[in-house]
């Protein structure tokens, strides 16, 4: 909330982005003087340049595709010291410390690609895990596995089979096939912690759904169930931690395989996972809940064929050239859905009341996806289901946030039916006007409601949005200017900014964006202060404007009360005659009420409205 801290967040982003050709230099001078400085064997030397390295990759945190130069470049010289048979333990150790927190930072997802995918080099890598072992549990052997089973990970998508590449470079060193190797140190670390865990999981996925590994998935699956089977109420930190491990497996392998080989197994699946009792997954840890949502998920996703609705058909400019025999015929034969999908998309919905933002996040997109797949009537009904839920006056904001990012991801699909879409937008700005005292949530509902927002300009097509942009702009508007929020301010501008450059319906739209941009809108007083009076100059915005800061007047911030009164008083030359007999009647009836920061904000705006009035009224005199 801190103007001074905010403006340091911006300034280092930007000196990121015009200063990182420097810190690119500083990455490789130190990766290519690290085994001059491994030689010297001084621990607390290298703990330091260790240190400075780290340092120099936060610079990146704010974006971290900038990193992408120096994996390119600084990554194969970690590599060519961990190959290299010449090297020292201590070097061979330091660089995979140097790599993980490359990774660490750029992502694995990305590093991916990055690290080299030779089959010559499975052997290899296999040799180092194995050296490697649960009991030692020193920072470097952490750091080793992690890089080594994100390698592994890489060489395991290699499209060769992999008993055939093992041919080509055998030797008396190594004994035993490689997917069994792959799939026994896998299934070891397992029992690992933190990120070997997940990489463990990720890379056992990898393995049983290649062409030439497909006949394990049957007892991958088996395992993974029986697994989950075991676990109790009560159980142990170490055990909930495998059983996320597994339950990750099974997610990835619904994602890897192919439809035909998983469909097989899809029913099976859920109806195992359904029969755990409760506390498996409504009473775990967020983290268990989350997977329960995702499984359930793509398991619908593997029993539904991939379809295209209209609006996807429109943007592929492939609707018109569909026959109505077409049409009728796809529709007849997505009719009939499935007991077992039915079920999954009442779980998902139910998941958006969820308490934690991680589980109803998941869930809406599940919703999303799963729409994707339905016929038209079906996801209408879905629509109004999930309306129905903040139609009732005592919803909470974990079921505004949920629907709202379950309407968001509906949305972005294509997927909201024409006559539904008053009310979207409707919920859209309830939600953008969302704040409860106490409650540490409702800068998160007005976020997704920016979301949705946003999505509106991304997805929807100009036509659609014309009866509902006149009227949704201001909304977005004094939420970019006068929110308590950085985040939401933000939001609420990208959000403005996106239907502005979508649609170009917005009134004022780029001369609006001129003054509150995302950048701009950073700094609360200067919204307050100068952005929202260059605004107000267009008559469409200066009524909602002074209307949101009337409402910020009982704001339990006591710096937004002063700020509104503020530039409610530097708004009064603009509208003095309304200021004069609506705002001041508001206000009075504001200082007569008991709550203690209405009576503060009214006093306040008063005394100051007062002022202004009094110098209007004398320049009108004169």
């Amino acid at each position: 909330m801190d103007d001074d801290e905010i403006d340091t967040d911006v300034v280092n982003s930007v000196v990121v982005k015009d200063n990182f050709t420097e810190w690119l230099v500083h990455v490789r001078s130190m990766v290519i003087a690290l085994p001059n400085e491994t030689e010297r064997e001084d621990v607390s030397h290298l703990e330091a340049c260790f240190e400075r390295f780290c340092h120099l990759l936060d610079e990146f945190q704010v974006k971290p595709s900038l990193l992408d130069p120096v994996m390119v470049s600084v990554l194969p010289i970690l590599i060519g010291y961990i190959l290299d048979c010449c090297t020292s333990c201590t070097l061979r150790d330091e660089s995979f410390k140097y790599a993980n927190q490359l990774v660490k930072v750029r992502g694995a997802k990305a590093s991916l690609r990055h690290f080299p995918c030779q089959v010559s080099l499975l052997k290899n890598v296999l040799l180092m895990l194995e050296e490697e072992s649960l009991d030692s549990r020193g920072r470097c052997t952490h750091e080793k596995v992690s890089v080594l089973l994100l390698w592994l990970i890489v060489l395991s998508k290699v499209p060769f089979n992999l008993d055939n590449a093992q041919e080509m470079v055998s030797d008396e060193q190594f004994v035993g096939s490689y997917a069994q190797k792959i799939f026994d140190l896998a299934l070891l670390w397992f029992h690992g912690r933190g990120r070997e865990q997940l990489l463990a999981a990720r890379l056992l996925a990898e393995l049983v759904t290649r062409p030439d590994a497909i006949h394990r998935l049957p007892e991958v699956l088996k395992m993974a169930v029986e697994w989950l089977s075991t676990m109790k109420s009560n159980e142990s930190s170490e055990k909930l931690s495998v059983a996320i491990c597994w339950a990750q497996c099974l997610a990835a392998c619904l994602k890897k395989a192919s439809r035909s080989v998983m469909k097989k197994h899809a029913k099976w699946l859920h109806d195992q996972l359904n029969a755990l009792p409760d506390f498996q997954w409504k009473a775990q840890d967020v983290c268990m809940r989350k997977m329960w949502s995702k499984l359930s998920q793509r398991i619908a996703l593997v029993i539904l064929k991939p379809r295209l609705n209209d609006e996807q058909l429109y943007r592929r400019g492939m609707l018109d050239k569909l026959t109505k025999e077409d049409e009728e015929l796809s529709e007849e034969k997505c009719q009939k859905v499935p007991k077992l999908v039915k079920e999954i998309a009442i779980r998902l919905v139910d998941m958006l009341h969820d308490t934690s933002c991680l589980v109803r996040w998941s869930a809406a997109k599940g919703v999303g996806r799963l729409a994707a797949r339905l016929p038209s009537k079906q996801v209408s009904r879905l629509v109004d289901w999930i309306l129905d839920l903040i139609s009732n006056i005592a919803a909470s904001a974990d079921d505004i946030q949920g629907v709202c990012l379950a309407l968001a991801e509906l949305c972005r699909h294509g997927l909201i039916p024409s006559d539904k879409l008053e009310q979207v937008v409707s919920s859209a700005k309830q939600a953008l006007k969302f704040d409860q005292i106490g409650c540490a949530l409702s800068s998160s509902v007005r976020d997704s409601a920016c979301y949705l927002c946003w999505t509106f300009g991304r997805s929807l097509t100009k036509k659609a949005m014309l009866p509902h942009a006149y009227h949704l702009a201001p909304h977005l508007l004094v939420v970019a200017l006068f929110d308590r929020e950085v985040t939401c301010r933000r939001a609420a501008s990208a959000a403005f900014q996106e239907n502005v450059g979508r649609h170009q319906l917005f009134p004022y739209g780029i001369e609006v964006l001129t003054a509150a941009d995302y950048y701009a809108v950073s700094n609360l007083r200067k919204c307050y202060g100068e952005i929202a009076l260059q605004v107000a100059q267009y008559g469409e915005y200066l009524r909602p404007i002074m209307e949101c800061l009337v409402e910020k007047i009982s704001h339990w911030d006591e710096q937004i009360r002063v700020l509104a009164a503020g530039t409610l008083a530097a708004l009064t030359p603009s509208d003095p005659c309304y200021i004069a007999v609506q705002v001041f009647p508001q206000l009075w009836c504001l200082y007569r009420k008991a709550q203690f920061f209405s009576k503060h904000g009214a006093m306040v705006a008063l005394a100051k409205l007062g002022v202004a009035l009094y110098k209007e009224l004398s320049l009108i005199h004169i």
